[in-house]
């Protein structure tokens, strides 16, 4: 586990974004903006000067940010901007050791989305070309829930990994997104805006991070885990990232039903990167039922990092029916942060 973020919000200056993310004890960066350009675009002379402040500084960029098929690129155009971005940016990546890019799936412009629907094969073809080149390069794409064919719902981003199939194509779900954008789905026809609870809840189990906008207020989100089998042992990873100035609810729910003799066992590790003034309340409740002699048995870890001034809330309890627990918490706090 490591930290990490979009240093172009500390500073347009790289030498700055470095210094920024070591001030912060930080090792990554998910580089977007460089040198007024991108990873693609920056000339070699730029390039070979990111390269010497990585080394100098031993920070090293985790994940692309990229422009690949983003909301500036509609699906009515060309892709072969989008196609020549990845080309140019993959042995750079390679060079650097960056194994992620973020990627969307085309925007649809606004007059045409009440037919979003008819270029679902167009959008299919042209992500799955994106995929391939990340396969063929040893690189993850992660698809963002914004402004593109892939954000206009839940039902979009599922019909690109039902049609996708590939352990290069994963998603980032970001939550401040959906509460201003309109739901297209079939249902939705564009007249009330998405829910961040109804989307996350569809797509949970293709996200490989959440991330949480600066400035989201009065949103939750609800992480639940069943389990139904004697036997099971797993260990579930869940980390968070929430923004500055955020006033959110995460909720995880955590049930075990277990007729067998066998013993059945759950392990959440729940780790929390809470940003400057932002405040969390995190509510966990667990639960065993179930008619066998099996045991039904939790461990659930929480790990914290708190910004200046951000202020987590804990609300742990057991409700009933588990037959052993074992609980770790670990924080750590900036300057003025409360648990």
């Amino acid at each position: 586990m490591y930290l990490t973020g979009f240093a172009d919000e500390a500073s347009p200056s790289f030498e700055m974004q470095v210094k920024a993310t070591r001030a912060l004890g930080w090792k990554n960066i998910e580089a977007r903006h460089l040198y007024g350009g991108n990873l693609a675009s920056i000339t070699d002379e730029q390039f070979e000067e990111l390269q010497r402040l990585l080394a100098e500084n031993d920070v090293k960029i985790n994940c692309y940010g990229s422009a690949i098929a983003n909301w500036s690129h509609p699906i009515t155009e060309e892709a072969e901007s989008s196609y020549e971005e990845f080309r140019k940016a993959i042995p750079r990546m390679q060079k650097l050791g960056t194994k992620m890019v973020r990627i969307m799936s085309f925007a649809v412009p606004n007059e045409l989305k009440p037919k979003s629907w008819d270029f679902k094969d167009e959008v299919v073809k042209r992500v799955t070309n994106i995929v391939k080149m990340a396969e063929d390069a040893g690189i993850l794409c992660l698809h963002e829930n914004c402004m593109n064919w892939g954000g206009l719902s839940y039902e979009h981003t599922l019909y690109l990994l039902d049609h996708i199939k590939s352990d290069a194509f994963r998603l980032v779900f970001d939550t401040g997104n959906p509460v201003f954008n309109l739901d297209w789905s079939k249902n939705g026809a564009g007249e009330k805006m998405q829910s961040s609870w109804e989307y996350y809840k569809n797509v949970r189990e293709f996200i490989s991070y959440i991330h949480i906008k600066d400035g989201t207020v009065r949103q939750s989100v609800h992480i639940p885990v069943i389990i139904t089998e004697a036997g099971l042992d797993e260990v579930v990873y869940n980390d968070f990232f929430i923004g500055k100035d955020c006033d959110v609810v995460i909720v995880a729910g955590c049930g075990i039903h277990n007729d067998g003799s066998d013993k059945s066992q759950h392990d959440g590790v729940h780790t929390f990167h809470i940003g400057k003034n932002a405040r969390v309340k995190y509510v966990e409740k667990h639960y065993g039922d179930g008619d066998g002699a099996g045991e039904r048995v939790m461990n659930p870890a929480t790990v914290a990092y708190l910004d200046e001034g951000a202020v987590l809330q804990m609300d742990t309890s057991q409700i009933g029916g588990i037959d052993s627990t074992k609980r770790e918490t670990r924080v750590e706090c900036g300057k003025g942060a409360e648990v």
